[in-house]
């Protein structure tokens, strides 16, 4: 799938922020939520943050963690809202 230098990291790292939708499954990018920039792009970005070939520039368990869940804190109330104004 990927050819000379490229990599999964690299194929990802290249996609953010303008061409998430060629690297994200179609059903996410269904969300009612409208998810794709507000919520993807970071997770997509700890993704990347995580894999970092030299392990000491990885981010911190504790930190992937505080971080997600403010995503998903965050996401959850959009989709209230999406609901909401329906």
């Amino acid at each position: 799938m990927f050819v000379g230098e490229l990599d999964i990291r690299r194929w990802i790292h290249q996609a953010i922020p303008t061409n998430v939708m060629y690297v994200v499954d179609e059903q996410l990018q269904q969300d009612p939520a409208g998810s794709l920039n507000d919520f993807l792009i970071p997770v997509l970005e700890i993704g990347l943050l995580c894999s970092d070939d030299l392990p000491d520039q990885r981010m911190v368990m504790r930190d992937v963690v505080a971080k997600l869940k403010k995503i998903r804190e965050a996401y959850m109330a959009s989709i209230t809202r999406t609901q909401g104004a329906r």
